[in-house]
């Protein structure tokens, strides 16, 4: 049985609606439960495009994300799920306002929010279930990688980041979208987000290597922020810089013909291309014992076996 309304509670097969809804989501493939459904709902030989409703012109063609995310704030009963209807031992200490959409309501401490919430969406589906005692960590983790965290002590404390933690949002898109050339896939900015201290999981490239791993433009917040990367050091210029990269651009080009050129050393050396050039020249049956095809008609006809040397 799938539940949608009633009491919150687990489905008979001990799924969670919000667990459903997770396993649904979250794909670096972009093809999301509601997507699945369509796809099978759709009759044969009609497209996914064809079977989806109408969306806003430009949907799904940005070329950059923004990722902000803020360390430490009021509870969400404060913010963004005010929940008026609950009783007022739920209920925060901040009274509901009503936004510019009809039925929404956020805290009273967001009035300028609250005038633009046509030009942004709330989501309260999300939840976390730690490992261990309840923690801020285990929730970073799961927003930064869209899975429930799997490398927390039952004390709550996060162990260090390592390459097998499963990778961030930005380090996946990284991998499976790769940015233009000579442009930033990944950058982060500000961080890297603690929590008692504590360097937070899910912020790296993980499993996926350290060629995914962000740039880090990490300094002191109250200066002008530094980009080594594009600082040259004293002895180099710009021209000698481009020099080097003309250099080995150049380098690389012969690399290639020297692969090539190997690749055609190894097949005539190679045993098994030359014990076949050897056999079918000198050694056993001579070539004409392997009958050659006969033409009869317009077509060719073989009459015997073929002896193919590759």
């Amino acid at each position: 049985m799938f539940s949608v309304l009633g009491p919150r509670g687990r489905l008979c097969d001990s799924l969670s609606r919000r667990e459903l809804i997770g396993v649904g989501g979250i794909s670096l493939l972009g093809l999301g439960l509601p997507d699945f459904l369509r796809c099978q709902a759709a009759p044969a030989g009609k497209s996914l495009a064809a079977n989806r409703p109408a969306v806003l012109p430009g949907f799904g063609k940005a070329e950059s994300v923004i990722f902000i995310y803020l360390q430490g704030a009021p509870s969400h009963i404060d913010l963004w799920d005010p929940k008026p209807g609950a009783p007022a031992e739920i209920r925060g200490e901040f009274a509901p306002i009503a936004t510019a959409l009809p039925g929404v309501f956020v805290g009273e401490v967001l009035p300028q929010l609250a005038r633009q919430a046509g030009k942004y969406s709330i989501i309260r589906s999300v939840g976390c279930k730690p490992k261990g005692l309840p923690n801020h960590g285990s929730a970073i983790y799961m927003l930064m990688t869209g899975h429930d965290s799997m490398n927390f002590s039952p004390t709550g404390l996060a162990v260090p980041p390592s390459r097998e933690d499963l990778p961030s949002v930005g380090a996946a898109t990284t991998r499976f979208r790769p940015a233009e050339t000579g442009k930033f896939g990944y950058v982060t900015v500000c961080g890297p987000t603690k929590e008692a201290g504590v360097v937070g999981l899910g912020q790296g490239a993980g499993i996926l290597g350290g060629a995914f791993d962000p740039y880090q433009m990490y300094d002191d917040p109250t200066k002008p922020l530094k980009l080594e990367v594009f600082s040259l050091p004293g002895d180099i210029t710009f021209d000698r810089l481009k020099d080097r990269v003309d250099l080995r651009r150049l380098i690389d080009g012969q690399a290639v013909a020297l692969g090539t050129q190997q690749i055609a050393g190894q097949k005539l050396t190679g045993t098994d291309s030359f014990d076949a050039y050897y056999h079918a020249n000198s050694v056993g049956r001579p070539r004409s014992a392997h009958r050659r095809p006969t033409m009869s008609g317009p077509a060719a006809a073989t009459t015997g076996p073929i002896a193919t040397v590759a």
